[in-house]
């Protein structure tokens, strides 16, 4: 269980004035080190504008603990595989993207860049005057 995290590295570049069309996120866990019950998962959390030309890339690291056989597994595992297991990760993946939405969509106003946010467009079909409306059955 994940008890802490903190930032350590923080970068955000927009080295040129150009319009920004589109965005990808990835996040990358680096390193797992394990010493007894205690955990350290080392990440990094990158947002790539327009092919990479401008970025925002927060480096961090997780701390927590888990049972002594838990923890014996995960180190086993990563030691084989260099990978974290997927069921292990996945909440910590679910809750370290929302905090990097977060986190980067404060740093991207410092920049001038868009927040980094998908946002649904909406659209009618037929937009005339007096249409009737389709029903949704929630």
């Amino acid at each position: 269980m994940i008890t802490s995290g903190r930032i350590i590295e923080l970068i955000a570049e927009r080295p040129r004035e150009e319009k920004i069309t589109d965005f990808t996120t990835d996040v990358s866990f680096d390193k797992l080190e394990v010493n007894g019950q205690d955990i350290s998962i080392s990440y990094t959390y990158l947002i790539n504008y327009n092919d990479g030309s401008s970025f925002i890339r927060m480096k961090g690291q997780l701390h927590g603990k888990e049972d002594k056989k838990v923890a014996e597994d995960l180190k086993e595992q990563y030691e084989k595989t260099k990978q974290i297991p997927t069921d292990y990760i996945k909440p910590i993946l679910d809750s370290l993207n929302a905090e990097g939405i977060y986190n980067s969509t404060l740093v991207s106003r410092l920049v001038g860049l868009p927040a980094p946010l998908k946002i649904p467009r909406i659209s009618f079909e037929n937009e005339g005057p007096k249409k009737k409306s389709k029903q949704v059955d929630l």
